[in-house]
């Protein structure tokens, strides 16, 4: 393995398990992209200034729920934090058995080789329903303020219109009535 590729993997493994030296690396080169510093001059700060600094950062930009959350989580006793994490643990497995049960459920639902039939249906219901709305509208034309003109164009006129060049289209076919 060449120098290079050794030092890649090395990277790679510690970004995949990371321990402590890779975290403390990451705060380091968060502190030199933050402070505008040369990584290798970060490197001679002391750990606990870099941390802090780190830190109060951290912790200025979350939200008072998440602030109360880290004060909370920092104060409680052992006890008490494996109580959070097996209440966690259970919160896990509850919301795993539900999308389990709604995966379920979901293979019931037609399939997408049922949804160009459902799809015509519906276009076949939409149609009928604009066309009873125009007889409606034909036959009641009460139902319209007097100053509302209602003109219904055939459908291949429509057709014409939608698919028209604006340049092609004469002062006839855009004219109001």
């Amino acid at each position: 393995m060449h120098y290079y590729e050794a030092i890649k993997a090395k990277a790679l493994r510690s970004v995949l398990k990371p321990d402590t030296d890779y975290y403390l690396r990451r705060v380091y080169r968060w502190y030199s992209k933050t402070f505008h510093t040369p990584l290798e001059t970060t490197f001679d700060l002391p750990v606990e200034f870099v941390l802090r600094e780190y830190f109060e950062e951290y912790f200025e930009n979350l939200e008072e729920e998440d602030l109360d959350f880290q004060l909370e989580e920092m104060t409680e006793t052992d006890e008490q934090r494996k109580q959070r994490l097996s209440n966690e643990e259970a919160d896990k497995k509850a919301e795993q058995d539900l999308l389990e049960m709604s995966r379920k459920q979901n293979k019931k639902v037609p399939g997408p080789s049922k949804l160009p039939e459902q799809i015509s249906k519906l276009g076949q219901v939409i149609k009928e329903v604009a066309e009873n709305i125009k007889e409606e509208m034909k036959s009641d034309p009460a139902m319209l303020p007097p100053e509302i003109d209602m003109k219904f164009e055939s459908d291949e006129e429509f057709e014409k219109l939608l698919n028209a060049d604006s340049n092609t289209l004469s002062d006839n076919d855009t004219k109001k009535p």
